[in-house]
């Protein structure tokens, strides 16, 4: 080299050795590896590798080839980074909307189901009676029996509530029928918190008055129905309407 050539140092951009280059050429080859590389690069890895810091608010650094390389491909990685996000973000958000539009519908169609169901059983209780008619008792008893006009079907008040001697009493009374030798009485109860009365029991008296009893919660009712003569002879009234009591 002649001495009017300027040789500055650089660095190896393969192994970093320092090595001494004319800055007028384009490629140099190292000495310690035998990499061939290009000298403007070269330099600037030693510049950038050998920099001072003189004014901690005055630092100026050469970004140039492999650290621009470098914090390009980072800034890249950042960008595409936060567009990872904010598709992933747009997704979720589809998602939870799809999920809360299919939790409605659900519970649509739950309701619209309770809605129908609840117009059934309105039905169904407005023709059965809600399986509390008030209608005569039947049973397999009065079968074949005779049905006189003569006899007036007792009308019975509900049941008053009293304390017995050692229970709770429900006190029923109609008025007496003319003609009557007596009445037939039809008695079913249940506990409170049942759904269905238990099998009904009948009973005769002479009396216009009926007791029921018990010393628990209890739910009582009877219809009346009079009758007149014995044996084969009897006839009787129609049934009388439910009268209903309890013990609480």
């Amino acid at each position: 080299m002649g001495d009017n050539v300027k040789i500055v140092p650089a660095s190896c951009t393969q192994c970093g050795g320092t090595v001494e280059v004319d800055p007028q050429s384009e490629k140099g080859v190292c000495p310690f590896c035998g990499t061939s590389f290009i000298i403007e690069k070269a330099i600037n890895n030693y510049n950038v590798q050998h920099a001072t810091i003189e004014h901690a608010d005055n630092v100026n650094i050469d970004m140039t080839g492999s650290v621009k390389s470098v914090l390009d491909f980072v800034g890249d990685q950042m960008k595409e980074s936060r567009a990872e996000r904010r598709e992933y973000k747009k997704i979720q958000a589809e998602k939870d909307r799809q999920m809360t539009s299919l939790f409605f519908k659900m519970m649509g169609i739950m309701f619209a189901g309770v809605f129908a169901f609840g117009i059934i059983g309105f039905i169904y209780y407005q023709i059965t009676g809600g399986g509390d008619d008030t209608n005569a008792p039947v049973s397999s008893e009065t079968a074949g029996e005779v049905i006189s006009p003569e006899l007036d079907e007792p009308v019975v008040s509900d049941g008053v509530t009293r304390a017995g001697e050692d229970s709770i009493e429900v006190y029923f009374e109609w008025d007496e029928i003319s003609g009557a030798d007596g009445y037939q009485v039809y008695e079913d109860y249940k506990y409170y918190e049942e759904e269905e009365y238990r099998e009904p029991e009948y009973y005769e008296t002479t009396e216009t008055a009926f007791v029921a009893g018990a010393q628990d919660y209890f739910d009582f009712r009877i219809s009346v129905r009079a009758y007149k003569g014995q044996g084969e002879s009897r006839v009787y009234s129609e049934w009388s309407d439910f009268a209903q009591g309890s013990t609480y």
